[in-house]
Order: C-alpha cells, then sequence, then structure tokens
C-alpha cells in the first residue's frame, strides 16, 4: 500500500456527521461570518511566507471562503473537499477564476498525483482517523517541491466529533521530518507552518 491509498477497510472521516452538518447549510462552521474565522485567515494570509506560490492544494476547502483569498497567493490552486456541497459552495466562490481547480476528492485515498509548493491544512485534522490523517500527512510531504511549505491550523478546544487534539495533529507532521518556520498558539487555535 503507498502513502497516497486509504487504509483498507476503515473509513478515513465520519461521513454521516458531515453530511449531516452541510445539510443544514453550505456554511456549517460559519466560516464567512464568524470573527473566529475572520481573523484566523487573516493569520494564515500573514503567516506564509512567501508573496507568491507556483501550485498549492488545499484540502478541506469548505465553502471557499480561504480558497479565494489562497487564489490570491497561487499561480495554480487545487482545492478540494469530500462533500459536493462544498465543492459547488467552492465553485461558486471562485467562478470566473481560471487559476483554482476545486475537486471533489475522499482522501487521503484520492490525494492528487501532482507536485505542490503549498499545501494548507486548515481545521481539518481531527476529523480524520489519527491513521488517515498519518496517511494525508504522508501524501502531503510525498508531494512536496521545494522550497515548499506546510500550514496547518486547528482549534484548540474539545467537541464531540475531534478524533485527536491538536498538538497530536500538528506532531503527525512534526514527525514527517519538516522543519518549523512559524508558530502562532492563542486561546483559541494553533497555526504552524512548515517548510522544506
Amino acid at each position: 500500500m503507498t502513502a497516497r491509498e486509504a487504509t483498507p477497510g476503515v473509513e478515513p472521516v465520519d461521513v454521516s456527521y458531515m453530511n449531516w452538518m452541510y445539510s443544514q447549510t453550505d456554511d456549517p462552521w460559519h466560516i464567512r461570518d464568524s470573527w473566529y474565522e475572520r481573523r484566523k485567515r487573516a493569520v494564515v494570509l500573514a503567516s506564509l511566507p512567501h508573496q507568491r506560490y507556483a501550485r498549492g492544494f488545499e484540502p478541506g476547502c469548505s465553502n471557499g471562503a480561504v480558497t479565494e483569498l489562497l487564489a490570491d497567493r497561487c499561480d495554480l490552486l487545487v482545492s478540494a473537499d469530500m462533500h459536493q456541497r462544498a465543492v459547488d459552495a467552492t465553485r461558486a466562490a471562485t467562478a470566473g477564476r481560471g487559476n483554482v481547480d476545486v475537486r471533489r476528492l475522499f482522501l487521503p485515498a484520492e490525494f492528487p498525483a501532482e507536485t505542490f509548493d503549498l499545501v494548507v491544512l486548515s481545521e481539518i485534522g481531527y476529523f480524520f482517523t489519527p491513521s488517515a490523517w498519518k496517511d494525508l500527512v504522508t501524501a502531503t510531504t510525498e508531494s512536496l517541491v521545494p522550497p515548499a511549505v506546510v500550514l496547518a491550523c486547528h482549534w484548540l478546544h474539545p467537541f464531540a466529533e475531534r478524533t485527536a487534539g491538536t498538538d497530536s495533529i500538528h506532531g503527525a507532521v512534526d514527525s514527517a521530518g519538516l522543519d518549523r518556520q512559524v508558530v502562532h498558539r492563542d486561546a483559541d487555535f494553533e497555526l504552524v507552518v512548515w517548510s522544506r
């Protein structure tokens, strides 16, 4: 089994939870209007060390609020989500942008074959099983072309659907052999930038 294949017989994420969340709205986490999300987006953009990236990958794009901003920094941005409603919302948000490719992908099994110099893992790690997250991190590091940047940002507070703590999620990226460049930790979230 390669790193880009899911562990056989294991559902990588709780699909029923995602289906329930998206049955309510295409913005189930209030990404567009909450102060937390707006502030976090500003920190994400400010933490990226390079002005421009050739090829970015954003798994878990949700409704495209971050995608729109990352597209301004990337020559090409591949954004993906497992849920069709999220994919449709991101496509609508980025309509007319020729540098954004929005895909419905079930990660880690369907990790893109392309290489990237930017991967943004925002608020997704705790929805994966620990083994699937490890597979996703491995696929991410295998896809990198130096000078590459990986940014991960995750909520610190407990919630029922969380499969792992933020320290464990970011620790898995540390274990991949990348160098930490930026760490931002406040009362709500931790953001880490690694480079290769």
